[in-house]
């Protein structure tokens, strides 16, 4: 009864959450039943899959990382900063840290990865109709989101909005698109090589196009450049399998689908200022100039201690609201802020899960080609966000590393594999 409540609370959970944001931008609160009362839920039910008893080393790593994470709570009474930052890390940080727990426990079929892939496909349609045509309540909602996340930002109008905004669904923030899109194109790219009967080609096909143009109109760089680092992967997958026809539809549809749609919305007004956007985002892939924006908040040896280098400042303290608050912090950079908040401690266990289980993927690459794939795009998103502290998105990092672990889920895949697939 247990896994069966767990499993389907789990399996529901990403849908409940995208209607739930998608209602807020229409005036409608309906967090508290869709979004934090089976959260809340989630949360009880990993709990009690951490007291399980097991012998997976990844789960004995997560469960330290875990608790040093919370028991991090303590270093607060040394470190200047306020518990709001940590309580409010608490959702941002450490709840799609469980979703490691249910990769390694309910992740023997396709099913969450169905239900992902559904999910991220209505977000971006419904995102792209409200990106070109901005209705008013979606424009406010921009404009609202804003003015809170940005305080004391003075160029924040709805002109501003129009002219500047990139892609981010309904959820405000494209760094939202960016960690949603990278991991949808590349399920949907890895089915398409396969007999996977939980999706139909047709729709992989679909999801993938979709994807591909949500991360490029979200603007983040990596999400630009890894989006079609992952479509060079799976092309050298389908000639390498002798799947050159599917090669050649995938790149047919995606040319007349973008074309087509290239065709429609270049009668709209925002047509222009999308593309000009695009382009000069393109113009600036500039890594020394992209990191130099950013070592600017790489300062924070001047909070450090000579104790915090080994145990760290605590989970939380050194983020955005640690910025927003006066403090140095980092929001653009994880390893940094990682460093500073675990400390040498904290950071090695970090390393070691990540280690093991690349390990393990690359030892197995053909049955774990999506969790290798989507687990280093987050990596690498680190290096100049905080990638794993976006909340929601971001589970999908930590349930690719469970999943790894999971011993059904392997054992069914290497038999599909060994039959010929």
């Amino acid at each position: 009864m247990f896994d069966k409540v767990a499993k389907w609370t789990f399996l529901a959970f990403m849908p409940l959450y995208m209607i739930s944001q998608y209602m807020f931008v229409r005036g409608v609160n309906m967090y508290l039943l869709l979004f934090h009362l089976p959260r809340l839920i989630l949360f009880v039910l990993a709990m009690l899959l951490m007291l399980k008893k097991n012998n997976s080393t990844f789960i004995t790593l997560m469960s330290f990382f875990f608790a040093y994470n919370v028991l991090s709570f303590v270093l607060y009474a040394f470190n200047g900063a306020s518990v709001s930052f940590y309580i409010g890390t608490l959702q941002s940080y450490l709840f799609p840290m469980i979703f490691a727990w249910f990769g390694y426990r309910y992740s023997n079929d396709e099913k969450y990865n169905k239900i992902y892939l559904f999910s991220c496909l209505g977000c971006f349609l419904v995102g792209l109709y409200l990106y070109f045509t901005m209705p008013s309540y979606y424009l406010q909602f921009l404009y609202d989101f804003e003015t809170t996340q940005y305080t004391g930002r003075d160029n924040v109008t709805e002109n501003a909005i129009l002219a500047y905004s990139r892609f981010s669904s309904f959820f405000g923030s494209s760094y939202m698109v960016s960690y949603l899109s990278i991991p949808a194109l590349t399920i949907s790219l890895s089915y398409t090589l396969n007999n996977n009967k939980e999706v139909n080609k047709f729709w992989c096909y679909f999801i993938a196009i979709v994807s591909f143009i949500a991360a490029q109109l979200c603007q983040q760089r990596i999400a630009m450049v890894y989006s079609v680092a992952v479509l060079l992967i799976y092309a050298f997958f389908s000639l390498k399998a002798k799947h050159s026809s599917k090669l050649l539809i995938v790149y047919f549809v995606v040319i007349v689908v973008f074309v087509s749609v290239l065709g429609a919305i270049g009668t709209l007004e925002r047509f222009d200022v999308i593309t000009d956007n695009m382009m000069g985002r393109l113009y600036s892939m500039d890594i020394n100039s992209a990191m130099e924006q950013r070592t600017v908040q790489y300062r924070l040896s001047e909070r450090a201690t000579w104790w915090s280098y080994i145990v760290g400042l605590g989970m939380g303290s050194c983020g955005g609201m640690a910025r927003e608050a006066g403090l140095i912090g980092v929001t653009d950079g994880e390893w940094v802020k990682l460093f500073y908040e675990m400390g040498l401690v904290g950071t090695s266990l970090f390393i070691m899960i990540i280690l093991t289980s690349l390990a393990r993927s690359l030892k197995h690459f053909r049955l774990y080609n999506i969790e290798f794939v989507v687990i280093v795009y987050f990596l690498a998103a680190g290096i100049g966000s905080n990638s794993l502290t976006m909340n929601i998105p971001c589970a999908m990092f930590w349930y690719c590393l469970g999943r790894i672990w999971n011993q059904n889920y392997y054992l069914t895949k290497k038999r599909i594999f060994d039959n010929g697939n």
